[in-house]
């Protein structure tokens, strides 16, 4: 597998053995850089690795990582559109999103097999949506805790208001964006 150039923000976001990392973004191409990269370092580890992403990127990063991938590798990453993930009742219901990611990671929590996530969260209309997403993520912990676990939720920066950027801050463990890592619970 070759390396990619976003590898080295990677690693300093999953050295830890269970974290969640809030990353909001600016630029797509170095999202879908550090998507790739977040993926290459898991299968180097021996992750299976699930990506929760839009159907205009699902295709971009196959593509980017046909070319570094086997195929064997290429098996180990389970693509998952972020609209049926999140509104799979038809509108957003964390309990049927907990469900759902129980059922799709259920096998592995069982297996002596790490694994990781990447969340692309994309929503309508923020105010009619911003109980259910701080309900949601403050109880993530749960639904990805484990040793072993490292999870990314992605935003858009341009699509959250402040208010929203600082509680998700608060809900996650690492916070990251295109060009800064930061933990922002460290004394």
């Amino acid at each position: 597998m070759r390396k990619n150039s976003s590898q080295s923000t990677v690693k300093k976001m999953c050295k830890e053995s269970s974290e969640r990392i809030l990353y909001t973004f600016d630029n797509e191409d170095t999202y879908l850089e550090n998507v790739v990269g977040f993926i290459s370092e898991g299968l180097e580890q021996g992750e299976y690795v699930l990506i929760v992403e839009s159907r205009r990127n699902i295709p971009q990063l196959r593509s980017r990582l046909e070319s570094i991938l086997n195929e064997e590798e290429q098996a180990r990453v389970q693509y998952v559109n972020n609209y049926d993930y999140f509104f799979l009742n038809g509108s957003f219901h964390p309990s049927a999103i907990y469900n759902y990611f129980a059922s799709l990671t259920g096998s592995l929590k069982g297996e002596e097999t790490n694994f990781r996530t990447w969340m692309h969260v994309e929503w309508g209309h923020e105010q009619e949506l911003i109980s259910q997403i701080e309900r949601f993520e403050a109880n993530s912990d749960e639904m990805t805790a484990g040793p072993g676990i490292t999870s990314v939720y992605a935003y858009n920066s341009e699509r959250l208001s402040r208010d929203l950027k600082t509680m998700l801050q608060e809900c996650h463990t690492h916070y990251l964006t295109d060009c800064d890592f930061f933990i922002p619970h460290s004394e």
